[in-house]
């Protein structure tokens, strides 16, 4: 966690998620929705920068407990502990939904993707960005991930097909999409 923790990495993944959301129609009266939140500092400048109000969801109390810290008495952010393959949410509750480099660390990353989704109003907001791995490596890595998510561009691109996209970025290691919500 020291390296996730870092003043300079949390920087960076905080102003990527606002780079990406840069795609999106966001207004203050939007609701935002960070798994995989780690210590909070994407959904704080998301909130500081859109004026939305934001919750960020981590299956690790630590990460909630360094997040809700950094948030102080702010009334705009709550902060949750909360595993990303059972969200804790109605259906339809969030504009927004997203993600930067957590479903790789979730064996079932594909239920996590679909309560992402089930979370999601109608024309809502996906917001993907992960590591993936190359079509002739990743039968390897599915035999000894264990407790790791292991998906290709291919994969994504299966689970992703009913949503209408925004935004792609992919490359040889890298998946970064918006996709729309029906």
């Amino acid at each position: 966690k020291r390296f996730v923790n870092d003043i300079g990495h949390s920087r960076r993944v905080a102003e990527a998620a606002v780079r990406r959301l840069r795609h999106v129609p966001v207004h203050r009266s939007s609701s935002y929705l960070d798994v995989g939140c780690g210590n909070g500092a994407a959904a704080l400048l998301v909130a500081d920068t859109f004026g939305v109000r934001a919750v960020g969801v981590d299956v690790d109390p630590q990460q909630i407990a360094l997040a809700r810290a950094a948030a102080g008495d702010r009334t705009d952010v709550l902060f949750l502990t909360a595993d990303a393959t059972c969200l804790p949410f109605d259906d339809g509750r969030f504009d927004i939904a997203a993600t930067n480099k957590t479903t790789h660390h979730v064996p079932r990353w594909s239920s996590a993707l679909a309560e992402m989704r089930r979370v999601l109003k109608p024309h809502g907001y996906l917001v993907y960005a992960d590591l993936k791995a190359p079509s002739w490596l990743a039968w390897l890595l599915k035999s000894v991930a264990g407790r790791a998510g292991v998906f290709t561009g291919a994969d994504l691109d299966r689970f992703f097909a009913s949503l209408q996209p925004v935004h792609r970025d992919i490359g040889w290691l890298h998946y970064e999409a918006i996709f729309q919500k029906p």
